[in-house]
């Protein structure tokens, strides 16, 4: 994310995606997972990031409550975890990041099925 980017844009964008798969590819449910934090980011501080991903996040979340076939997932687990999920790059998840991550979307997805069926 540099400088330049808008998180209105953002999140309106991956919006437009979720409503593309279920309008134009029949997918019954859509997951839109929040965007990830990052410890190095790339052309930005770590904090000008992280500002503009918690506002993508929140408008992302807000813009897709009208949308009762497109969830909107948190990885509340991944970030929270006192182990370290970055490896040394600051971009790649380490073993546990992976593991973690992978849990975070499987159970997005259970979810997703439950609720729809």
């Amino acid at each position: 994310m540099n400088s330049r980017i808008v998180p209105l844009t953002v999140a309106c964008t991956l919006e437009e995606i979720g409503v593309l798969l279920l309008k134009d590819y029949n997918v019954k449910q859509v997951i839109l997972c929040e965007l990830f934090t990052r410890e190095k980011p790339r052309n930005v501080s770590v904090e000008e990031y992280e500002a503009k991903r918690r506002h993508t996040n929140s408008i992302l979340k807000t813009l897709l409550e009208s949308h009762p076939s497109i969830t909107f997932w948190s990885h509340i687990r991944i970030f929270g975890a006192q182990t370290r999920i970055f490896a040394a790059d600051g971009v790649h998840l380490t073993q546990f990041g992976q593991l973690r991550f992978y849990r975070s979307l499987r159970h997005a997805v259970m979810r997703a099925v439950k609720n729809h069926t």
